[in-house]
């Protein structure tokens, strides 16, 4: 089921990750977050499946919220499991925004506690700047390309341990937007 933070600001409702309803539960692995994918071959095929993990950030009343940066450690159970994702967001619940510079292949990536992917930069992503507490950011990882559809083929988060955190948000919050100047000076020209 859904999988409250671990950790997480007090000025922020309590982040929740959770699975789509095109993935399930697969109780193979401890220590992790997995799921059984389906057979998807694109991403297309995964939106439109439900194919994803899902994080739920907001501000609480009379907070804004702006995020920094992404960190996941993903695992592959086998050579079976899904290859590719991409993480998205959406301020709305509906329409989803690609984050990061593409697509992720992980054919290369197999077994053990999982691999830490490369940190997505989200300080430049205007939209997840100073989101106010009535809006909620809704973040997405979509993941396709499976073999096989059965517990042999697990994909998701990877094994963590004490002070090992397998999936991180990091950002601000802050109960006042910053403040700004505009001058012009002109000096007789």
């Amino acid at each position: 089921g859904a999988y409250n933070a671990t950790t997480s600001d007090p000025n922020l409702e309590s982040a929740v990750l959770s699975r789509g309803p095109g993935i399930s539960y697969s109780n193979s692995s401890t220590n992790s977050y997995i799921s059984i994918f389906k057979i998807e071959a694109t991403k297309s095929e995964a939106v439109t499946n439900g194919a994803y993990y899902q994080v739920v950030i907001k501000a609480k009343s009379g907070y804004y919220a702006s995020l920094t940066t992404l960190n996941a450690t993903v695992r592959r159970a086998s050579v079976s499991a899904v290859n590719q994702y991409r993480w998205t967001y959406s301020l709305d619940g509906t329409t989803f925004i690609d984050l990061g510079p593409g697509d992720v292949d992980m054919s290369s990536m197999v077994k053990g506690n999982g691999d830490k992917q490369a940190s997505i930069d989200l300080s430049n992503v205007d939209a997840l700047q100073y989101v106010p507490s009535s809006v909620s950011i809704t973040l997405r990882m979509y993941a396709w390309g499976a073999k096989i559809g059965d517990n042999t083929s697990n994909f998701g988060f990877g094994k963590s341990s004490a002070g090992v955190n397998t999936l991180a948000f990091s950002g601000s919050v802050v109960n006042d937007l910053p403040k700004f100047k505009v001058l012009f000076n002109s000096n007789g020209g």
